[in-house]
């Protein structure tokens, strides 16, 4: 990683964040959780929503497995309502998708889709790869 030159001042000490027109970090995230954005919930930082909406249902089914997988099968399906995970998954598929699941759940469109209610994503396997139909249950 390359050393930066931190902006000094005459006195020869870097100059603060604030004077350089950047923010911290720490002080990002104030402004987030300040302004309502970000809420801290047992220690998991969660997106805030606006209270009136009520996260869509999404079912992750798997679509193919090419190669060999211990955990899915054609056909499984994973059940996001919002609060819980009902179904079987791999951690690895789940941590990948899980972004796109938490998109989909609160309305994102994204442009590339033909139906905005149904996107695809692969494990991240490459030799074992599992592929995933997201549906949002509108």
């Amino acid at each position: 990683m390359k050393n930066r030159e931190k902006p000094m001042e005459s006195s020869g000490s870097p100059l603060p964040l604030e004077k350089r027109g950047e923010v911290s970090r720490r002080n990002f995230m104030k402004g987030l959780i300040g302004c309502g954005a970000l809420s801290i919930s047992g220690g998991v930082m969660m997106a805030n929503a606006n209270k009136a909406d009520i996260p869509y249902k999404i079912i992750a089914r798997v679509i193919s497995v090419k190669g060999e997988c211990a955990v899915h099968k054609p056909g499984d399906e994973v059940v996001f309502d919002g609060e819980t995970i009902k179904g079987r998954i791999c951690m690895h598929a789940l941590y990948s998708f899980l972004p796109k699941v938490f998109a989909l759940s609160y309305g994102a469109e994204f442009p590339w889709l033909e139906d905005k209610d149904v996107a695809t994503h692969a494990c991240p396997d490459a030799q074992n790869p599992v592929v995933f139909e997201l549906r949002r249950v509108v």
